[in-house]
């Protein structure tokens, strides 16, 4: 708690100095740092989500599957609601400043529902409990979890959007849920705010960017007052809290007068500020987000770990040889590039380990619009194979590793495909993957793919390793020296993980260890000797640390003791090194007081 009230004070004064200048002769925001919730990992994970209550007693956070509720005022204890079984997409409050609106999913996105706390008694139950199916006036019917976005009105009215064909719809529900109105219009619509006039205002995407549209859903609602990223804040009918891109590619929060045009800069942070929220009693709650990830390494036996690049990069790992480091980089802005997800700023690049630290990479492999993740090299050098969004695919991509030609995908229909590795053999390549099963659940499987290295070509489309007796997903997987044997990390229920091995032809599985850890995708990696497997997992000072286990049995050891988090582990092919990813993934809340004059 004193390391994150330094980190406020610090932040308070980085804000005060840098306030325009413009604004600072007539006008002053007062801005108090008020909490930090932390991701535990930077890999399918989000923002975290933070809303105040309207009277501005409480603020309600969420991140690491965890929602909490402290007071404003500071000082108080921060309660925990429900058993953070579920992820919440998005946060509510009704007006009476006690009962919190979450919808929630599981972790696959395959069940999406509304439900409600009572933050004083802690229960939990479902949102308009008798109105699973919502049916408007003229007739038209949507399921509860249809309903994307929700905000309350102070009257108890709400605004949401529903996911219709074509994009979402405005719907408008009175006090106990009944819808009021479907407005027509249906499109790429977020970010629902009601006006204090009882007007509902939202955020528009089209070919002209994302703009305020003052009458969400109707014509002639949309303004002419620029770019607006997530969330918007009234104080009064004409004067908004928006977040806006600059020019360094982030967002900073901007004050609009919608009655005159005119438009004010009101923060001035390194990274993003955004997500304003209104408070009853003039004040503004918004976000500073605080993103970064680099690679570093350590000994395989422990100590104290090294830098191996100094830039915003991550999921490491190493060529046959061992001189080389591959990553994902780029300027991936959560919030800006979320909108645009999954063309996004993530390249593969390497750098030389005996270069020392890099501050940009050395060689850019590929460099696209989309999302691409965990390359790995072919034992002879000539191939690389990776995970790609690119084509609006979600699957693994193969391509010359001189980029002679270019990438072309060798799997196909997958969902949260996973980082690839071949087998020392080059005969073989294993990945992850989801799958809907029978009953719409998505189900965690490991691919085999069959290929010849010398030539660059797919010997045997990707088919199921069959796991006899197994239940759990299958997340990530690597092979051991034979070429046979795959090591694989599994997910089981909330928070449980576990490693297990498996022939390349399927059977059944043996487990090697359990452990717990709230990361989704850290991945593990097996020492070229196959005697100890690395892990990522929460230590007792809190952080995530890495760890190694015996393959044959025995207590895990702690080989990081820094106090950064960590992700990503790849052993090096000597055997001597293990390179990981430090990351740090924080969302700071900060209360704007009201503008006062000089």
């Amino acid at each position: 708690m004193n390391r994150l009230a330094l980190r406020g004070f610090a932040l308070l004064m980085l804000a005060t100095l840098a306030a325009p200048r413009a604004e600072a002769q007539s006008e002053r925001p007062r801005l108090r740092y008020l909490s930090t919730a932390r991701q535990p990992g930077p890999v399918a994970q989000r923002d975290p989500l933070g809303v105040p209550s309207p009277d501005g007693r409480w603020l309600a956070t969420h991140a690491g599957l965890k929602l909490h509720v402290e007071p404003i005022s500071g000082g108080g204890p921060s309660r925990q609601l429900g058993r953070g079984e579920h992820r919440r997409l998005h946060l509510a409050w009704r007006p009476d400043s006690q009962t919190l609106v979450a919808r929630e999913a599981n972790r696959e996105r395959t069940w999406f529902d509304w439900f409600e706390y009572d933050t004083v008694t802690g229960t939990r139950t479902s949102l308009w409990e008798d109105r699973e199916e919502l049916v408007s006036p003229d007739g038209r019917v949507a399921q509860r979890a249809d309903l994307m976005e929700l905000r309350f009105n102070l009257d108890g009215r709400a605004a949401g959007l529903v996911r219709r064909e074509g994009g979402r719809q405005l719907w408008l529900f009175d006090q106990d849920g009944a819808v009021m109105e479907t407005v027509g219009t249906t499109g790429p619509l977020a970010n629902v705010t009601w006006r204090p006039d009882g007007t509902v205002t939202c955020v528009v995407a089209d070919e002209q960017g994302h703009l305020l549209s003052l009458e969400c859903g109707r014509d002639g609602g949309q303004s002419d007052l620029g770019e607006v990223r997530g969330p918007i804040a009234f104080q009064g009918v004409d004067r908004a809290f928006v977040g806006r891109p600059n020019e360094r590619g982030t967002l900073d929060l901007w004050r609009l007068e919608l009655d005159t045009g005119l438009a004010a800069r009101v923060t001035d942070f390194a990274r993003d500020t955004y997500a304003p929220y209104a408070i009853a009693d003039g004040r503004v709650l918004f976000k500073l987000q605080q993103y970064s990830t680099t690679i570093a390494r350590v000994d395989a036996d422990g100590g104290t770990p090294s830098a191996v690049t100094t830039f915003q990069s991550e999921t490491p790992s190493w060529d046959w040889p061992g001189e080389r480091i591959a990553f994902t980089f780029g300027s991936w802005r959560r919030a800006i590039d979320d909108a645009e997800y999954p063309d996004i700023a993530q390249h593969l690049g390497t750098v030389r380990v005996r270069d020392g630290i890099a501050d940009a990479p050395q060689e850019i492999i590929r460099r696209s619009y989309s999302e691409d993740q965990g390359m790995h090299w072919s034992p002879n050098g000539r191939w690389i194979v990776l995970h790609s969004h690119a084509d609006g695919t979600d699957d693994i991509w193969l391509q010359p590793a001189d980029g002679a030609a270019p990438a072309k995908p060798i799997s196909r229909g997958g969902n949260e495909t996973g980082w690839p590795r071949f087998s020392p053999d080059g005969r073989w390549i294993v990945y992850p993957t989801d799958y809907r099963g029978t009953g719409g659940d998505r189900l965690g499987l490991l691919q085999l793919v069959g290929f010849d290295q010398e030539l660059g070509e797919v010997t045997r489309p990707g088919r199921e390793i069959e796991l006899t007796d197994f239940e759990g997903q299958a997340i990530f997987a690597e092979f051991a020296a034979d070429s046979r044997t795959i090591y694989f990390e599994a997910m089981h229920g909330i928070g449980e993980r576990s490693i297990w091995r498996v022939d390349r032809d399927g059977g059944t599985p043996e487990v090697v260890h359990r452990f717990t850890s709230p990361q989704w995708f850290s991945g593990i990696s097996l020492s070229p000797d196959g005697a100890h497997v690395a892990y990522i997992a929460p230590a007792t000072d809190g952080h995530l640390q890495l760890f190694r286990v015996p393959t044959a049995g025995g207590t895990a050891t702690q080989v990081t003791a820094d106090p950064t988090d960590k992700t990503h582990p790849s052993w090096s092919p000597r055997g001597d090194q293990i390179a990981f990813t430090v990351f740090r993934y924080l969302a700071h809340f900060w209360l704007m007081e009201p503008w006062r004059h000089r």
